[in-house]
């Protein structure tokens, strides 16, 4: 009665660990179910009888498909730059990375066109740069893992938003004594973006934001009016972008100047048979009228 033994080995040529014994002569087959993912395993068969136990068959080697990475996570550097870390694959096979990328949560992922996120990424690197992204945008991502055996499923996804760019295009209109009207273009971006305006009677510096009813704090939309400014004053406005990633810095300034009001406090005094003396109150305001 001829009897097999299957042993097995992390290292070409052994030493061999045996994985099952006492294999009948009519088994001639066997599934190795504890293997671990990602690893390269050497086999080789013995044989025995009630007399002996022949030397090892010759060597075949098989790899278990790598398990996909875990723990990614991406941080956007930039507008236009996000990096992206990933804890390794385990197993002691030659493991490549490939990242991709999706517009669209859960579906949609294909392959990153520059960058050293563009490219199959061998261990034990498990970081890359995507620079192929846009300001203002959500991306998600996953990454495989890939050897002989096969390629993983995709990792757990990694959402990251860039920071999106200063609006453009500013113009402040006064329309009245009090009001000024502002209107931008939007900054790029299919994030959630909101927008803050702050106003200063100094170009280049002391903006405070304005705070009236459409031109709050969060402002979604690209216009609103300032209704606190005061009559005959030169002011200067900037506007500011949010998303989830970061704050921009300002946009260009526009200034503008509120209508004046008339003149108060007008007086005539005769001072003489062929001259009268008039005087009034200033028009309010800080520009030169």
């Amino acid at each position: 009665t001829i009897t097999y033994e299957v042993s097995r080995s992390l290292t070409f040529g052994g030493p061999y660990e045996v994985v099952v014994s006492g294999l009948s002569s009519s088994t001639l087959t066997y599934t190795d179910t504890s293997a671990s993912p990602g690893n390269q395993y050497y086999y080789v068969v013995t044989a025995s009888n009630s007399t002996a136990t022949t030397s090892n068959s010759n060597q075949a080697t098989a790899t278990t498909p790598a398990a996909a990475p875990t723990n990614l996570a991406g941080n956007a550097n930039s507008p236009t730059s996000v990096t992206l870390t990933w804890t390794a694959s385990l197993g002691n096979s030659t493991i490549t990375y490939n990242m991709l990328r999706s517009s669209t949560m859960g579906s949609g992922y294909t392959s990153i066109g520059t960058g050293s996120c563009s490219s199959s990424i061998t261990s034990p690197t498990v970081t890359c740069t995507d620079t192929n992204v846009t300001a203002g945008n959500i991306y998600y991502y996953v990454v495989t893992a890939t050897n002989v055996g096969g390629v993983s499923s995709n990792s757990s996804e990694a959402t990251v938003t860039t920071p999106t760019t200063a609006p453009t295009g500013l113009i402040a209109t006064a329309t009245s004594t009090t009001n000024v009207n502002l209107s931008w273009t939007a900054s790029p971006g299919n994030s959630t973006i909101t927008y803050i305006v702050y106003r200063s009677l100094t170009n280049g510096s002391g903006y405070v934001a304005v705070n009236s009813p459409t031109c709050t704090s969060t402002i979604s939309s690209t216009t609103c009016t300032d209704t606190t400014a005061s009559a005959g004053n030169l002011y200067f406005y900037v506007v500011t972008a949010t998303n989830s990633a970061a704050t921009t810095s300002n946009s260009t300034s526009s200034n503008t100047t509120t209508q004046t009001t008339a003149p108060t406090g007008l007086t005539a005094t005769i001072s003489s048979a062929t001259s009268i003396n008039i005087s009034w109150t200033a028009s309010s305001g800080n520009a030169n009228m």
